[in-house]
């Protein structure tokens, strides 16, 4: 009789006793591994729900429902509990429309969650092992040594932002904040440094541009064996091409331009099969292209204007449908332009002026519908005609000098509307003017045809007849001034 009485827990029975044993279990199993155990009053306060039904008695002397966590709604204990605790909730008025959804859905909500929580923590996990490795990877010691003695025989000294007394692969070189392509990070080098389960770093980008480097490609230049993209342009780079440019087989951006190399291209370069884009314009090579330059089937942008290269262009180039920029001008080229060349439709900008080439111009080329800038010129021994422009209807330079074409100016080019430079001085051209040359903004060059003449034209571009093949040069007394000669060189047409 004086013994305090007990607090009524409820009857103990065996589903109950099972239902606590797999509570603390889970619990035990989320808190190791960091993860809230319920999203209500418990999880929020960290009691159990027996703590929480001792204290909703205190509160106001009533049990106060405990929110469910989401681990017991898929049992079936849970469910009859939660059914228990919708009843009393209705003779109250209120209703779970929540819960009940998140009893009858399927798979069970409870695995769900439990999947998709152990899911980010492998990744969270993962993570942060990943940069763990990222901070102590280091480079490769033979790539440092090579960085350094080339830097060394080039003349070229770091930035202040490399990481000269340490590892080269750090600081700028691995941050992703700083683009390669600024032109104040320059001499510049970038790293991976996810290698050998990220221990190992390996620079994957390169660039000396137009930083007066003087000298030959050093072979340490072969050990860099990740580089990806390579710009040496716009220094005094002398000697040969090495063939160990073909080791590196995950290049895929890479340009000589502008330097004083010399020799062959070495076929090696078709070893190169990730490549985007091959830069060789303004050297001494000499020879032929290799006929290994049609393995680089991924090339989209080709520069090699004066680079030196002659001889005819070799059938295997057929290969390179998926080429964008073709800058072959001013080269030693000759034979006929290949007919294959009209099969590259994705070309958007073709230059193959001042070569030797002969014959037509490839009736192919009208299939080149993606063109914004074509530039032909100096073409011998052959004659051609514009309807393979006729479709062009992108372009925005049309330069076809010299080239022996005959015929007429097709009256459709006035629809060009992105047109803004049409040379088509020195050839055969016949027939009267269109009447948009006058009507659109365009720089025309229209010299040295066979234009006819008469009142309905004479208007339209006075004195122009100045400048036709057929029109006698009277040196004594000239018939068309200088000053009205020469601006007509060029006319702008505004």
């Amino acid at each position: 009789m004086g013994t305090e009485p007990q607090q009524y827990r409820g009857p103990i029975t065996k589903a109950t006793k099972c239902r606590e044993k797999k509570t603390k279990r889970i619990q035990r199993v989320l808190a190791a591994i960091g993860i809230p155990f319920c999203k209500g009053d418990v999880a929020a306060m960290g009691r159990d729900a027996a703590s929480m039904r001792e204290e909703g008695r205190r509160r106001d002397g009533k049990r106060e429902r405990v929110r469910w966590c989401w681990w017991r709604r898929s049992s079936g204990s849970g469910r009859a509990a939660m059914g228990r605790e919708e009843n009393r909730d209705r003779e109250r008025g209120r209703e779970l429309p929540k819960m009940k959804k998140l009893l009858s859905t399927s798979p069970s909500p409870s695995l769900l969650a439990i999947c998709i929580w152990y899911m980010c923590l492998l990744l969270c996990l993962v993570g942060r092992s990943q940069a763990q490795n990222t901070t102590n990877a280091t480079t490769d010691p033979s790539e440092v040594s090579a960085l350094n003695s080339i830097f060394q025989k080039w003349g070229v000294s770091a930035l202040s932002t490399w990481n000269t007394t340490g590892d080269p692969c750090s600081g700028s070189a691995t941050d992703d904040s700083v683009s390669f392509d600024l032109d104040s990070f320059n001499p510049a080098i970038k790293c991976l440094c996810n290698f050998n389960n990220g221990t190992t770093c390996h620079i994957t980008k390169m660039k000396v541009y137009a930083q007066d480097a003087r000298g030959t490609i050093p072979e340490e230049l072969g050990n860099l064996t990740k580089l990806s993209n390579l710009n040496l342009a716009q220094n005094y780079l002398t000697g040969p091409l090495p063939a160990f440019i073909g080791n590196l087989t995950d290049m895929q951006y890479l340009t000589f331009g502008i330097n004083a190399l010399s020799g062959p291209i070495p076929k090696e370069i078709g070893n190169l099969r990730k490549l985007i884009s091959l830069g060789l314009g303004t050297n001494n090579f000499s020879g032929s292209l290799p006929t290994e330059l049609g393995n680089l089937v991924t090339l989209e942008q080709l520069y090699m204007d004066s680079s030196g290269v002659g001889g005819e262009i070799p059938s295997t180039l057929a290969n390179l449908v998926n080429l964008k920029t073709v800058w072959a001008s001013d080269n030693a080229f000759n034979g006929t332009i290949p007919d294959f060349i009209g099969t590259w439709t994705n070309l958007t900008s073709l230059r193959l002026q001042g070569n030797s080439f002969q014959g037509s111009i490839p009736s192919s080329f009208s299939n080149l519908t993606l063109l914004t800038d074509l530039r032909i010129s100096d073409i011998s021994n052959g004659s051609s005609s514009l309807t393979f422009i006729s479709n062009m209807t992108s372009l925005s330079n049309l330069i076809l000098r010299n080239n022996m074409i005959s015929g007429t100016i097709p009256s459709n080019i006035g629809d060009y509307q992105s047109l803004q430079q049409l040379d088509l001085s020195y050839n055969q051209l016949s027939g009267s003017f269109p009447s948009w040359v006058t009507q659109s903004r365009l720089q025309l060059n229209l010299m040295a045809n066979n234009f006819v003449f008469d009142d309905s034209n004479s208007s339209t571009l006075p004195r122009l007849n100045c400048l036709q093949r057929n029109f006698p040069c009277y040196r004594d007394s000239p018939i068309c001034k200088p000053s009205l000669f020469f601006p007509l060189l060029a006319i702008n047409i505004l």
